[in-house]
């Protein structure tokens, strides 16, 4: 018997399930996704090209993996989108804000008590309606 998956309320009172591959096979990328971010564009501006890139390729990475939750470097981001440092960083932010990705920052402690920053761990959200 399958465990009952967990759902995580959204804002506007939208449900989702937490697999994104509940919403199909196509990378898991959704047309609701895209419609989100040109929705946030439309409204407030922003990268919109670079938004659209980014979730691309986080999309990409959880189909190779087939887990929509996975640890990739900041830097292996910003070589498979063509984005920059201060571009991959507002772009999280606004993916976060809308509700399609969650991130977690990675640290390790190191010897003398600093901190080395280890590959993030990101969580591609659904937006389907259940």
């Amino acid at each position: 018997m399958k465990k009952q998956q967990q759902s995580h309320a959204w804002r506007n009172g939208v449900v989702r399930s937490v697999n994104p591959s509940d919403e199909g096979k196509y990378s898991w990328v959704t047309e609701d996704a895209d419609l989100y971010i040109h929705r946030y564009y439309a409204e407030n501006g922003g990268p919109l090209p670079y938004m659209l890139a980014l979730y691309h390729v986080l999309a990409r990475i959880a189909a190779e993996k087939w887990k929509s939750e996975f640890e990739v470097p900041r830097r292996e981001l910003m070589v498979r989108s063509g984005i920059g440092r201060t571009q991959l960083d507002k772009c999280l932010n606004i993916l976060e804000e809308i509700g399609l990705v969650a991130r977690k920052r990675n640290y390790a402690k190191t010897n003398c008590g600093l901190s080395d920053q280890l590959p993030n761990t990101y969580r591609l959200l659904s937006l389907r309606k259940k």
